[in-house]
């Protein structure tokens, strides 16, 4: 159900026909490429664990699996580009071939390390390590493995001191320095591996997949095969990051402007919500949004229940605003969460809020035991068109009773298939998934999997559906033939 990464994928096992043989899931066997155009393609890597990776304190290595396309020009031609924060990180191609690192230090000074010899090949495939050590002097920090050997640099003041925020493949900050090659895989391992490690993933036959052989330090693999897939509507590739592969959901996507969907008051009974002593839980699956004001998720209305995040937190507004139930917990604003809200109005001091699995105590609670019986239910947005949700939902689910916080881990973790309705059975009431998101040619339905209802998006575009998790990388420019899986390294 929730955005998040699978804890169960790592050993699934599946089977491809062909001259491509077997490979297992998560990468084991990159038998397809993408193909970078050299204009204007490139993918950005929506990856918070590699923030950090790369300082002045911490060794890192790349290993990569490319074949150039073309060579010389005036641009260098990047592999990756690591942006923002307070520094900058480029590997990259120059126009003589040879490989170079350009980083900036803590004085913002430009440092740089390169290879002696130029790759100027465009028929054979190069496995490609960079080492950073700094661990070592000055003039020895930089290594270049390429194809089983330790390459000479013709220079080397390299000092990493960054902390970026941004990482792009064949792309530099610059915007004008694209990578025209096929890539067939990229891992990101933070550790110096040694010219013996280099050999040992440069020679282990096809598996050319980092996370197999270091599987303690390998912190990102980047690998063709594993892609979702194509997303015609948004012109969009989208791949995982294979060491911890995400759920694979789509999303919708709440514009804070005027998006919302409306839901039969057949979907839920009123007295769910309204009366004396009733006892429900909400669970969301979101992407947060700013945390500077007040975004109305899912509206039991006109004044039952108000399931909004505010200034950050999660936050339900009851009983026309006289009941107030706030969570302690902050949400970073574009980080998916999963969020419960389980509420007893027979002992209103039951209230429960909790965050990805974790109880989150409440900063607030006025609350009284009689709620608000409502008349409609929305999604994104208050009954007066006064706030919408901005940002990205994947489900909700309704369930008629308090939960336990064993069960919101349960959900957190993916559950029995990640379906409330298999988790509780009758006592679910309501689950809307966005995996089953159908457009109508004007607008989304979305089928309630409990009573087989339809809720209808209100000024959403088809563009509005889209894969979106933390774990994973996304296309710019490119279209469905960009991955070719015709282009075999190891054959």
């Amino acid at each position: 159900m929730a955005i998040r990464f699978s804890r169960n994928l790592g050993n699934i096992t599946g089977l491809m026909a062909g001259k491509f043989g077997s490979y297992l899931m998560g990468g084991f066997q990159s038998l397809c490429s993408f193909l970078f155009d050299g204009v204007d393609d490139y993918f950005t890597i929506n990856n918070s664990e590699l923030v950090g990776v790369m300082n002045s304190n911490t060794s890192f290595s790349y290993t990569g699996v490319i074949k150039r396309n073309s060579v010389g020009g005036v641009n260098s031609q990047t592999l990756i580009g690591n942006w923002g924060g307070t520094g900058g990180f480029t590997l990259r191609f120059e126009p003589g071939s040879t490989l170079k690192v350009f980083a900036y230090n803590s004085a913002a000074a430009i440092k740089t390390a390169a290879t002696t010899n130029a790759f100027t090949s465009t028929s054979d495939w190069y496995f490609i390590t960079f080492v950073y050590d700094p661990t070592q002097a000055l003039g020895s920090r930089a290594i270049f493995y390429v194809n089983g050997v330790n390459e000479a640099t013709s220079s080397d003041d390299l000092d990493v001191s960054i902390l970026a925020t941004e990482f792009d493949f064949t792309t530099s900050q610059n915007g004008i320095e694209f990578g025209n090659y096929a890539m067939n895989s990229f891992s990101v391992i933070n550790k110096a591996l040694t010219l013996s490690e280099h050999q040992d993933y440069y020679n282990n036959g096809a598996p050319k997949d980092a996370k197999k052989l270091f599987p303690a330090n390998t912190v990102y693999s980047w690998i063709p095969q594993d892609a979702l897939p194509y997303d015609a509507v948004n012109n969009e590739w989208a791949v995982p990051n294979g060491v911890n592969p995400p759920l694979f959901n789509k999303s919708l996507l709440f514009d804070g402007i005027d998006n919302y969907m409306t839901m039969p008051t057949t979907n839920l009974d009123p007295n769910i919500f309204g009366g004396t002593g009733n006892q429900y839980t909400i669970y969301a699956d979101i992407t947060a949004p700013s945390n500077s004001s007040l975004f109305y998720l899912f509206t039991a209305n006109p004044n039952s229940v108000w399931l909004t995040i505010s200034n950050g937190r999660v936050r339900v507004l009851a009983n026309g605003a006289t009941s107030d139930i706030i969570g302690n917990t902050n949400l970073t604003e574009g980080e998916n969460y999963n969020i419960t809200v389980s509420l007893d109005f027979e002992n209103v001091s039951n209230h429960r809020f909790s965050v990805n699995g974790v109880g989150s105590s409440l900063a607030a609670n006025t609350s009284s035991s009689v709620n608000t019986t409502p008349t409609g239910y929305e999604m994104g947005r208050r009954n007066n068109n006064s706030s919408f949700h901005n940002g990205y939902v994947k489900s909700m689910s309704v369930i008629n009773r308090t939960t336990t916080l064993e069960e919101d881990i349960l959900m957190y973790n993916g559950g029995a298939g990640a379906n409330p309705y298999t988790i509780f059975s009758d006592d679910c009431k309501w689950f809307m998934s966005a995996d089953n998101a159908v457009w109508n040619g004007s607008a989304y339905e979305v089928t309630d999997s409990v009573s087989s209802n339809v809720a209808t998006s209100v000024n959403m575009a088809e563009a509005d559906l889209k894969y979106r998790s933390p774990n994973l990388s996304y296309s710019s420019n490119m279209v469905e033939e960009s991955k070719n899986c015709n282009l075999n390294p190891y054959e």
